[in-house]
């Protein structure tokens, strides 16, 4: 579906796993966000990472304005946007830089496979492919 701004939305496949009644043959099923998921809290986890990655960039001035630009662009192309209302699940992410002489290049790791408080990762609950 469309978003009011005309942007495709694309609710993730979030997988259960359930056993059939014959038997204890694990059977994958989709869900959606809304369904119970096992995706516990990971804002703690994100903030020490959070914590971690600013103090890193605090001593690389140019790995500092790096970064800021990719996040900065990240947003401008909406990927991303201000959060409106507290969320459950945090991705932590940090810097991940390439330097080759006098060129450096940063990409940005976002890390989907984070545990969250219920020991269950962001990647360990959606469906694979």
């Amino acid at each position: 579906s469309r978003n009011a701004s005309g942007r495709f939305c694309v609710a993730l496949p979030f997988r259960d796993v359930v056993f059939a009644e014959t038997g204890s043959q694990p059977v994958t099923t989709v869900s959606d966000l809304s369904s119970s998921h096992g995706l516990g809290s990971s804002r703690s986890m994100a903030l020490k990472r959070l914590f971690n990655l600013e103090q890193r960039l605090s001593k690389d001035q140019a790995l500092y304005d790096a970064y800021r630009s990719f996040m900065d662009e990240y947003l401008s192309l909406g990927h991303m946007k201000i959060a409106t209302r507290p969320g459950k699940y945090f991705i932590p992410h940090h810097a991940v830089v390439k330097r080759d002489g006098d060129v450096s290049k940063l990409r940005v790791v976002f890390d989907a496979s984070a545990k969250s408080s219920s020991g269950t990762s962001l990647n360990d609950s959606l469906c694979i492919g």
